[in-house]
């Protein structure tokens, strides 16, 4: 298996109508026990600062990995929130540096309470890949959410996410796993 170390910190500022938070976060991953992975080279480090405004949420980051392996997940592929570019794609190759982006607006004040829309972009470049060089990968994502605000089913929310990704290899842009999707998510959450 492998031993993934974590370090995150966070800062938020409340100003007189708008609130800012910075976030970072920092994992050190290595090979550890048998050894099921192989020897394991991968660090990453982001930066994310979302500012608030009114019915607005704009995020901007930043993410590096390092070393010459992917960032390990358990069975290669589940989520890992806490990694600050993780979306459809999981823009987790080695050395990649990924630029992402994310609105959000909040139809509350509009007479739509409960009513979100999104928009989503990231950017990885300089993946390290034998043989290939000059890889990239893109995401684009659209959303509406809905979350019920009130009553009975209060906590249960819908969101139908559009996502459009672009991924290339090499100098020449070959084409790599690109797709279109749509999603429905349905999500509810419970307070014990």
């Amino acid at each position: 298996m492998y031993q993934q170390n974590y370090l995150g910190l966070a800062y938020t500022k409340q100003f007189e109508q708008s609130k800012l938070k910075i976030e970072s976060s920092y994992f050190y991953n290595v090979e550890d026990g048998k050894n099921l992975y192989g020897e394991i080279d991968s660090q990453a480090v982001g930066l994310m600062g979302t500012y608030y405004k009114y019915d607005n949420q704009l995020s901007i980051g930043v993410q590096k990995n390092m070393g010459k392996d992917i960032f390990p997940t358990l069975a290669g592929y589940p989520p890992q929130p806490y990694l600050q570019a993780w979306s459809n794609l999981p823009f987790y190759n080695p050395e990649e540096l990924t630029w992402h982006l994310n609105y959000i607006h909040d139809f509350k004040n509009h007479g739509m309470d409960g009513f979100k829309t999104r928009l989503g972009y990231h950017y990885g470049h300089n993946i390290k890949r034998p043989g290939l060089n000059d890889n990239k990968e893109e995401e684009t994502i659209v959303g509406l959410i809905y979350a019920v605000p009130e009553g009975k089913f209060k906590g249960l929310s819908l969101e139908w996410r559009y996502t459009q990704t672009d991924t290339r290899y090499g100098i020449e842009n070959n084409s790599g796993n690109s797709f279109k999707e749509n999603r429905v998510i349905t999500t509810y959450e419970f307070k014990f």
